[in-house]
């Protein structure tokens, strides 16, 4: 069984709540989270309280490692290839992002530096019902 780290405490998943954020458990059915610190140390899931009372019918999740650039996820996962997250998953009140140790965190690719894999960044998440 693999350590919990980051939004993960002795075993128990913590749920990342952002009450102060518009849109956060609205009741026009959108959910917005502020940006969560995450790493890739260790494997473990980020959750994410979304509260709309259904299983999204759309969902965005960001990446930023700086706050200043982010990058949205075109999830498809390939194992040893792929970044993080590696599953996503969702229900009636979460969002839940699995990350694994072996991958990124996320990386970007520029034309003229190549790759850059990331191994801390932030994620966002943003949800309709």
């Amino acid at each position: 069984m693999s350590e919990s780290l980051g939004s993960s405490v002795a075993g128990t998943t913590e749920a990342v709540t952002d009450s102060s954020v518009p849109f956060a458990a609205s009741p026009d059915g959108r959910y917005a989270s502020d940006w969560h610190q995450d790493s890739n140390h260790k494997d473990h899931d980020t959750v994410f309280d979304h509260k709309l009372g259904v299983i999204p019918n759309s969902v965005l999740v960001l990446f930023t490692a700086d706050k200043k650039t982010a990058y949205p996820i075109h999830w498809s996962w390939k194992g040893g290839e792929g970044g993080n997250p590696v599953t996503i998953s969702m229900d009636a009140t979460t969002i839940t992002l699995s990350i694994h140790a072996g991958a990124s965190l996320h990386g970007v690719w520029d034309p003229k530096k190549g790759w850059t894999q990331y191994t801390d960044g932030y994620w966002k998440v943003i949800a309709t019902a």
